[in-house]
């Protein structure tokens, strides 16, 4: 049955996807890992009992291999397979040790997110949390520009979103290499910003 096949791609998606109960903490919070795997026991299993191969993914490896794409991190966990269908963004397959698509238990927050019709979750548009880094540089004529990184996503519309702010502030601006350059300093309002439209932004 689906739902006694957890494997790898279900321990990344809990450790890459957003806690949303976390986000609504005032203060700074911090929680242990957690794995969640198939057991008749109900009982908590520390991690380093648990007899079976367990792989998780953290923010930390998601920077280090400078992705947000869920599916191309797990390109790596052995007995993973990974197939796409076109550019990022198509319909993306994960089998764990040869089982087929539909034979992974997919949860997001609890909730199964596999297609009711198909029995399996399409993971071409799953992204890690992404969140967006605002930083003043000083450059040349002691000029400073507000430079907006960590939306390099190609769902983004950098350009897009460059005009918008561009228009709020009464400014100039464009987009470098994925990053949004807007001249002088509008940290703040540039936060705010982001965040009226659903974009996490790092202290």
């Amino acid at each position: 049955m689906p739902g006694y096949r957890v494997g790898a791609s279900l321990l990344a998606i809990l450790a890459a996807s957003p806690l949303t109960a976390l986000a609504q903490v005032a203060q700074p919070s911090t929680v242990d890992p957690l794995v969640v795997t198939a057991s008749r026991s109900g009982d908590a299993t520390p991690i380093d009992l648990i007899g079976a191969s367990v792989s998780v993914i953290d923010d930390a490896a998601l920077q280090q291999r400078q992705t947000i794409v869920v599916s191309d991190v797990l390109r790596d966990v052995p007995g993973v397979a990974v197939s796409r269908t076109g550019a990022v963004g198509g319909f993306t397959e994960v089998r764990i040790r040869g089982a087929e698509g539909n034979h992974t238990l997919v949860m997001i927050d609890g909730i199964k997110a596999s297609d009711p019709f198909f029995d399996e979750y399409d993971f071409g548009t799953l992204i890690a949390d992404q969140a967006a880094r605002i930083s003043i540089e000083k450059r040349k004529g002691n000029r400073e520009v507000t430079l907006i990184t960590g939306l390099e996503h190609p769902a983004n519309d950098l350009p897009k979103l460059c005009t918008d702010l561009k228009s709020l502030l009464g400014t100039g601006g464009s987009v470098q290499a994925r990053t949004i350059e807007i001249q002088g300093d509008h940290a703040a309002a540039v936060e705010t910003f982001l965040r009226d439209r659903g974009i996490r932004v790092r202290g």
